[in-house]
């Protein structure tokens, strides 16, 4: 949906970056290095959104030596570790979250747990790294399997690499993989005594290509991106579904599409003042 919010991390398109009913954000606060926030209009390079886009910078482990560090709160563990050297390094922290009886509908208490995970590998100098592997993944658990439940999973897999490196020309390639899938049998729904059975998945394949050539007081760049978005949208009665209970609104969509897309800009400096000109399709 073009007029949402965009949720990246490390530049990689996350379809959801909240835990079950939006309680907690899925992101562990140990991998976050830096917020980005690009409101519009913003470079014809940005696309997907006219509403906004948060960027999550993860962070990525020093050279020459390693780190780690943990922490815990009510229910919470968490645990982070990075190092590598000038040539690659490492991060990962993972989160753990558990609960015996959480109330989310009144009169319905259920067990409920969470799971994060990030984690990054870094190419090249510091200061100008060559290329990057992002893994983000999260799951939610609520309920007991036997009975009413929800699975509530999300991942994220992206690879960025700089193949051209000259100081007047750079192009980069990334690829990417994101899923949210949702699924549960008899969950309750809020403000009503209905029951519902859940099949949703979303997912987005994308492959992008950015490539930059300055000279003097001139820069161009220009670009593609290739997607394939998946949505599977399945909501039905549950079995303890009562008749003459009002009902929820059942839902049913199945769709594939192909989204592509392009850009180009120009910009010339005249002293202080600079002149751009773009054009997005």
């Amino acid at each position: 949906e073009f007029r949402r919010v965009l949720f990246r991390s490390d530049g990689f398109e996350v379809v959801n970056l909240f835990h079950l009913g939006r309680l907690f954000s899925s992101y562990p606060p140990d991998a976050t290095e830096e917020i980005g926030v690009t409101v519009a209009p913003y470079t014809s390079a940005n696309g997907g959104s006219v509403a906004g886009i948060i960027d999550i910078l993860g962070r990525t482990g020093p050279a020459h030596r390693t780190t780690a560090g943990g922490g815990f709160s009510f229910g919470s563990l968490s645990a982070y570790a990075g190092g590598g050297s000038e040539r690659v390094r490492y991060f990962g922290t993972g989160r753990v979250f558990h609960i015996g009886t959480l109330r989310f509908v009144p009169g319905v208490d259920i067990p409920y747990h969470f799971e994060d995970l990030y984690g990054s590998l870094v190419f090249g100098p510091p200061d100008r790294p060559k290329g990057r592997v992002t893994v983000f993944a999260t799951q939610d658990r609520a309920g007991d399997q036997s009975d009413l439940y929800l699975n509530w999973d999300n991942l994220v897999v992206g690879t960025r690499w700089r193949l051209v490196d000259r100081p007047a020309t750079s192009f980069e390639l990334s690829t990417a993989a994101a899923s949210f899938r949702q699924s549960g049998d008899d969950v309750p729904v809020v403000r009503s005594s209905s029951f519902a059975d859940i099949r949703n998945r979303f997912a987005r394949l994308s492959v992008n290509g950015d490539l930059v050539k300055t000279a003097a007081a001139t820069r161009f760049a220009t670009g593609f991106s290739l997607g394939w978005r998946t949505v599977r949208n399945q909501i039905t009665d549950g079995s303890l579904q009562q008749a003459g209970v009002p009902q929820f609104q059942r839902t049913s969509v199945d769709v594939d599409r192909l989204e592509w897309g392009g850009y180009a800009e120009a910009t010339r400096r005249f002293g202080r003042v600079a002149l751009e000109a773009a054009v997005r399709a």
